[in-house]
């Protein structure tokens, strides 16, 4: 646009050797820039670094001719503006603040031209000048202050959002904690009445584990626990299941879909898993109990409160059955039936 409103004609001569040759530069340059970006638009910052040092040369070849022309530099400010408020949004605040006062200092030593001092500046010239980079100093400052909020927001974002995954997870061994089991129990029971699929609850609880504290210390038993949940985890493969942490030595399991034959053999594997392999040299046992939802969908006369019923009799008859499996020795898997609700 800016060639096209100058006095100075248009001719292959001014665009390629004459006052127009840096514009046309430019001009080729922005073109291939977009070309770029459009082709590798997810390339930004390796797409802008070449463009962004080819704009710094073309900008002191330019300043040096607007200098040496004694021309108003107003074009070259609403040019390099764009860029300038660009820079903090395609590389951050602090590097995009630093690559403007890098462009900044380009044109400063475009101004330091020995050609351009010989011509000296006037009053109205040194006015535009100033005018020139206060406009990019300011566009920079700008962008760059927004650029800190944006940043400060999503820092504070993924702070939060940390502490919420830290909230739902337990930290010895990664599984979700009691309060998220408990909460995803709940979503299984509310999906079984609502679908009429079966619903299997495994709890599982390390024989001995006191023994492997008193003897060995707590960070060995952090380390069996960890071991223990890696390996159970790896071997429940049911869709929408869950492994979590219980509490103490306790861990659950939540088989949605899954009805008591396929839940025993699984709770049989857990079992074989455990003790495969001594954990270090520590050798260890779990035992098992069991239990399944099986019904139809829910009556829609059902009571409101009747999911949280629900839960707590799997949970209870859960516990029951893994007691069972204590009292009968232990390294065992136990199955009750559920009470009616």
């Amino acid at each position: 646009m800016t060639t096209l409103l100058s006095p100075v004609p248009i001719t292959p001569d001014a665009l390629i050797n004459g006052p127009h040759q840096h514009r046309t530069w430019a001009a080729l340059l922005v073109t291939l820039g977009t070309l770029a970006l459009w082709r590798w638009p997810r390339q930004v910052r390796l797409v802008y670094v070449p463009y962004l040092i080819m704009l710094s040369l073309l900008s002191i070849l330019e300043v040096r001719s607007l200098r040496v022309t004694n021309t108003a530099p107003f074009h070259l400010a609403l040019w390099l503006t764009g860029n300038m408020a660009v820079l903090p949004l395609i590389f951050g605040s602090r590097t995009g603040a630093k690559l403007a006062a890098g462009m900044i200092a380009a044109i400063l030593v475009g101004l330091i031209s020995p050609q351009a001092d010989a011509m000296g500046l006037d009053g109205y010239a040194l006015a535009d000048w100033a005018t020139t980079l206060i406009v990019m100093a300011a566009a920079a400052a700008s962008s760059t202050m927004l650029m800190q909020i944006i940043e400060n927001y999503l820092n504070a974002h993924d702070r939060t959002a940390q502490a919420l995954e830290d909230a739902r997870v337990d930290t010895v061994t990664g599984l979700p904690n009691r309060a998220i089991s408990e909460a995803r129990l709940d979503a299984a029971v509310q999906d079984a009445h609502l679908h009429g699929t079966p619903l299997s609850v495994l709890l599982l609880d390390l024989d001995h584990f006191k023994a492997v504290n008193d003897e060995h210390g707590h960070q060995a038993g952090d380390r069996v626990l960890r071991a223990c949940a890696e390996r159970i985890a790896v071997h429940v493969n049911v869709p929408h299941g869950l492994v979590g942490r219980w509490g103490g030595e306790e861990f659950i399991v939540v088989l949605p879909g899954l009805p008591e034959p396929e839940a025993r053999r699984l709770g049989e594997r857990l079992r074989e898993v455990v003790a495969a392999t001594p954990i270090g040299d520590l050798p260890l046992t779990t035992s098992v109990g069991g239990t399944t939802l099986q019904r139809g969908p829910l009556h829609p006369a059902a009571p409101p409160d009747l999911h949280a019923q629900v839960r707590e009799n799997l949970v209870r008859a859960a516990d029951l059955a893994l007691y069972q499996a204590k009292r009968s020795g232990r390294n065992q898997v136990c199955f009750l039936p559920l009470n009616p609700t």
